[in-house]
């Protein structure tokens, strides 16, 4: 493999672009990988929320309190954005 020279400057504490090696093993006595991926970030979640609307920390859990995981997994996939209106016939 040759080596590459790169000219630019390189920002490590706020980068523009963010890349990322994964390498897959079979076994953890493996010595070499079976897959190698390289990637670039492209966005990241938001696991954060899980934790800022946990069930413990809410002033009333009724019969209609719904998991906050289940209910960003549910709003991803219907595809909600901010300010948008949600009709929930079911009142849950």
């Amino acid at each position: 493999m040759e080596n590459v020279e790169i000219a630019g400057n390189v920002d490590l504490k706020q980068p523009e672009t963010e890349y990322y090696l994964v390498e897959e093993y079979e076994n953890a006595e493996d010595e070499q990988p079976k897959m190698v991926y390289f990637s670039r970030l492209i966005g990241e979640g938001r696991a954060d929320l899980k934790t800022k609307y946990n069930l413990r920390d809410r002033c009333y859990i009724g019969n209609t309190t719904m998991d906050p995981e289940l209910s960003f997994i549910q709003a991803n996939i219907s595809q909600i954005r901010p300010a948008e209106l949600v009709l929930d016939p079911f009142v849950g």
